[in-house]
C-alpha cells in the first residue's frame, strides 16, 4: 500500500460507524480532562467542607457498614467464613460504588439541565466527573483494608494491584449503564424510582454479606447461577476477595465469559444510546 492510501486512511475512533461511539466519547472526553478535574474538586469540596472528619468519612463510613452486616450476618444468621467481616468490607464498598456511580449517571441528564443551556460541553461530562468522584472515594476507602491485612496476618502481594483495576471496571460499567438509562429517565420519570428500587433489591442480590461459594454449594452451577451471572458485581467482588484471601473464585470459565459480555454490551450500547438520544433528551429534563 503506497503513502498516498495510507493517508487516506480514518482511525476507527474517528469514524461515523455506530460501534466508534464508545470511542468518539472517550475522545471527547479526554479533551474536557481538565473540566472533569474541576467538577470533581468542586463536589468534593462542597460535600466534605463543613464535616468536621472530612475526608475521613470516606474512610469510616464503609466500615461501620461492614460492621453492621457482619452483626446481622455472622451472628444473627451463623457463618464461621475467615475474615467475613473483610469479605463483607469488600462487598460493601465494591456496592457501593456501584450503585452510586449507576444512579448518578442515570439521573445525570436531569441534575445538569440547566448548565446544558448555558455550556456546550459533551453531555456525558456530568456523570463522568460523578463517576470519577466515586472511584476516588473507593480507593481511598481501600486505606481501610491494611487494618484487616494485619489483624488477619494476610501475606501481601503484587496481586494487590489489580485491585484498583477491578474498581474501575466495576466503576466503568455502572457509568456505562447510568448513562444507557439516562434518556429515558429524562422522558418517563418512573425510571429513576425504578432503578432506586433496583439497586435496593440489586444489594441482596449481589455478594456484599455472602460470598459465590455459598451461592455455589447452596444452588449449585445451572441457570440460576448462569442468571445471577449477569450481575455484573459479582466477578469484581469475588476476584478482590480471591486476592486478598489467596483463595480460589470458584467462578466457572462461563461466569467470566458472561461478565465480559454484560461489561462490553454496557460499554457499547450505553455511548450509543446516550450520544443518539442525550439532546433530544435534555429538553425533557
Amino acid at each position: 500500500m503506497n503513502e498516498d492510501s495510507d493517508e487516506g486512511l480514518t482511525p476507527l475512533w474517528q469514524g461515523g460507524g455506530r460501534l466508534s461511539t464508545p470511542f468518539r466519547t472517550v475522545q471527547q472526553l479526554w479533551q474536557e480532562r481538565n473540566l472533569i478535574r474541576l467538577l470533581v474538586k468542586r463536589d468534593f469540596t462542597s460535600r466534605y467542607r463543613r464535616a468536621g472528619l472530612g475526608l475521613g468519612w470516606a474512610i469510616l463510613e464503609p466500615l461501620l457498614l461492614a460492621a453492621v452486616y457482619t452483626f446481622i450476618f455472622q451472628i444473627l444468621v451463623g457463618t464461621d467464613r475467615f475474615a467475613y467481616p473483610l469479605m463483607v468490607f469488600i462487598g460493601a464498598m465494591f456496592w457501593r460504588l456501584f450503585s452510586t456511580v449507576l444512579s448518578a449517571s442515570s439521573n445525570s441528564l436531569i441534575s445538569s439541565r440547566n448548565l446544558f443551556q448555558f455550556a456546550r460541553v459533551p453531555k456525558a461530562i456530568f456523570s463522568a466527573s460523578s463517576a470519577v468522584m466515586a472511584f476516588q472515594m473507593a480507593l481511598l476507602s481501600m486505606v481501610s483494608i491494611f487494618p484487616f491485612i494485619w489483624w488477619y496476618e494476610l501475606e501481601l502481594s503484587w496481586s494487590y494491584l489489580l485491585i484498583p483495576v477491578w474498581l474501575a471496571i466495576t466503576a466503568l460499567v455502572a457509568w456505562a449503564t447510568g448513562i444507557l438509562l439516562a434518556p429515558m429517565a429524562t422522558r418517563v420519570p418512573d425510571i429513576m424510582h425504578a432503578i432506586r428500587f433496583v439497586l435496593r433489591i440489586g444489594f441482596f442480590l449481589s455478594p456484599v454479606m455472602w460470598t459465590y461459594d455459598m451461592f455455589g454449594k447452596r444452588f449449585g452451577d445451572g441457570w440460576l447461577a448462569a442468571i445471577v451471572q449477569c450481575n455484573p458485581t459479582i466477578v469484581p467482588i469475588t476476584e478482590v476477595r480471591s486476592i486478598l484471601l489467596s483463595e480460589p473464585t470458584g467462578i466457572p470459565a462461563e461466569g467470566y465469559l458472561i461478565f465480559a459480555l454484560v461489561s462490553f454490551l454496557s460499554v457499547i450500547l450505553g455511548s450509543i444510546v446516550f450520544e443518539s438520544h442525550a439532546h433530544k433528551a435534555v429538553v425533557y429534563a
